[in-house]
Protein backbone atom coordinates (compact mmCIF):
# COMPACT_ATOMS: atom_id res chain seq x y z
CA UNK A 1 0.00 0.00 0.00
CA UNK A 2 0.94 3.85 -0.27
CA UNK A 3 2.47 5.13 3.41
CA UNK A 4 2.99 8.92 2.42
CA UNK A 5 4.60 9.14 6.03
CA UNK A 6 7.13 6.49 4.77
CA UNK A 7 7.78 7.09 1.36
CA UNK A 8 8.24 10.86 1.70
CA UNK A 9 8.23 11.68 5.55
CA UNK A 10 9.94 15.65 4.97
CA UNK A 11 7.27 16.32 2.84
CA UNK A 12 4.37 14.77 4.94
CA UNK A 13 6.00 16.16 7.97
CA UNK A 14 5.43 20.04 6.40
CA UNK A 15 1.88 18.83 5.11
CA UNK A 16 0.82 17.83 8.75
CA UNK A 17 2.84 20.50 10.17
CA UNK A 18 1.11 23.27 7.88
CA UNK A 19 -1.85 22.35 9.69
CA UNK A 20 -1.18 22.32 13.34
CA UNK A 21 0.13 25.76 12.42
CA UNK A 22 -3.13 27.13 11.89
CA UNK A 23 -5.86 27.79 14.78
CA UNK A 24 -9.67 26.43 15.18
CA UNK A 25 -10.69 29.20 13.21
CA UNK A 26 -7.95 28.98 9.83
CA UNK A 27 -6.37 31.69 11.49
CA UNK A 28 -1.97 30.73 11.60
CA UNK A 29 -1.17 30.81 14.15
CA UNK A 30 2.36 33.22 14.84
CA UNK A 31 4.96 31.06 16.46
CA UNK A 32 6.30 32.50 19.76
CA UNK A 33 9.60 34.50 19.66
CA UNK A 34 11.96 34.88 22.93
CA UNK A 35 10.49 37.60 25.36
CA UNK A 36 12.47 39.19 28.30
CA UNK A 37 10.73 38.13 31.64
CA UNK A 38 11.76 38.66 35.18
CA UNK A 39 8.62 36.93 36.64
CA UNK A 40 8.15 33.14 37.90
CA UNK A 41 4.70 32.06 37.60
CA UNK A 42 3.55 29.62 40.43
CA UNK A 43 0.62 26.93 40.61
CA UNK A 44 0.02 24.51 43.56
CA UNK A 45 -3.28 22.76 44.26
CA UNK A 46 -5.38 24.42 41.52
CA UNK A 47 -7.75 23.46 38.40
CA UNK A 48 -8.05 24.42 35.13
CA UNK A 49 -5.62 27.72 35.12
CA UNK A 50 -4.55 29.33 31.82
CA UNK A 51 -1.49 31.21 31.63
CA UNK A 52 -0.17 33.29 28.90
CA UNK A 53 2.70 35.42 28.41
CA UNK A 54 6.62 35.33 29.15
CA UNK A 55 7.73 34.31 32.60
CA UNK A 56 11.49 32.86 33.94
CA UNK A 57 10.35 29.88 35.07
CA UNK A 58 6.59 28.24 35.68
CA UNK A 59 6.28 25.61 38.41
CA UNK A 60 3.10 23.46 38.39
CA UNK A 61 2.48 21.71 41.39
CA UNK A 62 -0.91 19.35 41.77
CA UNK A 63 -2.30 21.84 38.78
CA UNK A 64 -4.78 19.73 36.78
CA UNK A 65 -5.76 20.36 33.37
CA UNK A 66 -3.76 23.18 33.29
CA UNK A 67 -3.44 25.10 29.65
CA UNK A 68 -0.32 26.80 28.41
CA UNK A 69 -0.83 29.23 25.44
CA UNK A 70 1.57 31.40 23.49
CA UNK A 71 4.06 30.92 26.17
CA UNK A 72 7.97 31.65 26.57
CA UNK A 73 9.73 30.66 29.78
CA UNK A 74 13.46 29.60 30.52
CA UNK A 75 12.36 26.67 32.40
CA UNK A 76 8.82 24.38 32.59
CA UNK A 77 8.50 22.32 35.33
CA UNK A 78 5.53 19.98 36.27
CA UNK A 79 4.79 17.80 39.44
CA UNK A 80 1.71 15.66 39.50
CA UNK A 81 -0.15 17.38 37.11
CA UNK A 82 -1.68 17.31 33.68
CA UNK A 83 -1.21 20.25 31.46
CA UNK A 84 -1.92 20.94 27.82
CA UNK A 85 0.81 22.76 25.88
CA UNK A 86 -0.27 24.95 22.91
CA UNK A 87 2.40 27.12 20.94
CA UNK A 88 4.85 26.92 23.41
CA UNK A 89 8.56 27.94 23.72
CA UNK A 90 11.07 26.90 26.31
CA UNK A 91 14.69 27.90 26.16
CA UNK A 92 16.78 27.91 29.21
CA UNK A 93 20.41 26.24 29.68
CA UNK A 94 20.03 23.12 31.89
CA UNK A 95 16.48 21.18 31.52
CA UNK A 96 13.52 22.83 29.04
CA UNK A 97 10.78 20.46 30.35
CA UNK A 98 10.78 18.41 33.93
CA UNK A 99 7.92 16.29 34.43
CA UNK A 100 7.76 14.31 37.24
CA UNK A 101 4.47 11.99 37.93
CA UNK A 102 2.45 14.14 35.03
CA UNK A 103 0.92 14.14 31.52
CA UNK A 104 1.71 16.77 29.26
CA UNK A 105 0.37 16.97 25.88
CA UNK A 106 1.68 19.55 23.52
CA UNK A 107 1.61 21.22 20.11
CA UNK A 108 3.45 23.40 18.00
CA UNK A 109 6.28 23.44 21.22
CA UNK A 110 9.94 24.07 21.37
CA UNK A 111 12.40 22.79 24.11
CA UNK A 112 15.72 24.18 23.68
CA UNK A 113 18.46 23.42 26.38
CA UNK A 114 21.09 21.23 27.77
CA UNK A 115 18.85 18.66 28.29
CA UNK A 116 15.16 19.71 26.47
CA UNK A 117 13.01 16.70 28.23
CA UNK A 118 13.46 15.12 31.79
CA UNK A 119 10.75 12.76 32.87
CA UNK A 120 9.80 10.34 36.08
CA UNK A 121 6.72 8.29 35.96
CA UNK A 122 5.25 10.53 33.13
CA UNK A 123 3.31 10.50 29.61
CA UNK A 124 4.12 13.32 27.28
CA UNK A 125 2.27 13.66 23.87
CA UNK A 126 3.97 15.89 21.30
CA UNK A 127 2.87 17.13 17.89
CA UNK A 128 4.90 19.58 15.94
CA UNK A 129 7.17 19.86 18.45
CA UNK A 130 10.97 20.77 18.12
CA UNK A 131 14.16 19.68 20.90
CA UNK A 132 17.40 21.65 20.54
CA UNK A 133 20.06 20.78 21.88
CA UNK A 134 23.72 21.65 21.76
CA UNK A 135 24.56 18.12 23.17
CA UNK A 136 24.48 14.72 22.45
CA UNK A 137 21.09 13.65 24.48
CA UNK A 138 17.31 15.01 24.13
CA UNK A 139 15.99 13.28 26.89
CA UNK A 140 16.17 11.70 29.95
CA UNK A 141 13.32 9.38 30.81
CA UNK A 142 12.70 7.07 33.88
CA UNK A 143 9.30 4.77 34.17
CA UNK A 144 8.03 7.35 31.10
CA UNK A 145 6.81 7.55 27.54
CA UNK A 146 7.15 10.42 25.12
CA UNK A 147 4.57 10.38 21.87
CA UNK A 148 6.33 11.94 18.99
CA UNK A 149 4.30 13.31 16.01
CA UNK A 150 5.46 15.13 13.04
CA UNK A 151 8.37 16.27 15.41
CA UNK A 152 12.03 16.66 15.43
CA UNK A 153 14.82 16.82 17.47
CA UNK A 154 18.46 19.07 16.78
CA UNK A 155 21.29 17.49 18.54
CA UNK A 156 24.66 18.71 18.28
CA UNK A 157 23.31 20.82 15.24
CA UNK A 158 21.67 16.76 12.96
CA UNK A 159 18.34 17.46 12.60
CA UNK A 160 16.36 14.22 13.45
CA UNK A 161 12.63 13.92 12.04
CA UNK A 162 10.53 11.69 14.94
CA UNK A 163 7.38 10.11 14.71
CA UNK A 164 7.59 7.55 17.42
CA UNK A 165 7.28 6.60 20.86
CA UNK A 166 10.18 6.54 23.55
CA UNK A 167 9.70 4.61 26.70
CA UNK A 168 11.63 3.08 29.37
Amino acid sequence: GHVPMKESPREFNQIVLNNLLRDKTGEKVIPIKFQRASKDYRCTDEYGVKITGAYRSIRLDNCNYALLKDVYAQSLAVLNSAVVLENVKIEGKETALKSVDSTVEGTLVTLKADLPIRAVGSRIDLAGASLITPKNQALELKESKVYFSVSDTTKSKLKQYRHEIVST
